[in-house]
């Protein structure tokens, strides 16, 4: 009777642990999804930035601050999972975010 309770409890016990790894997997997925979504709106406010630039600077520096704004959103996903990301790449996001 002990070993059925013992064997209940290891089992209980090891898909806790594995629904806690599906659980990080999920989350680091949707840091790196987030992040990519993010670096690609900054890409395409830059380009809208540099294409206005004679025409309109004032836009064009609206574009581009915003941008900015949306690089650096996409660099402190970085810093805030870092387990989800290359130690490069969070030594990098660092020196973004702590530049700011």
């Amino acid at each position: 009777m002990k070993q059925a309770v013992k064997a209940t409890v290891l089992v209980l016990f090891v898909s806790l642990l594995s629904g806690c790894s599906s659980a990080e997997a999920k989350a680091c997925k949707l840091a790196v999804e987030t992040q990519a979504d993010y670096l690609k709106q900054s890409k395409t406010l830059m380009v809208k930035s540099s294409q206005q630039k004679i025409g309109n600077p004032f836009n064009a520096r609206k574009l581009f601050d915003n941008g900015r704004y949306i690089f650096l959103k996409s660099q402190k996903v970085i810093v805030n999972n870092p387990s989800c990301f290359t130690a490069a790449q969070v030594v990098i996001a660092q020196s973004f975010v702590g530049s700011n």
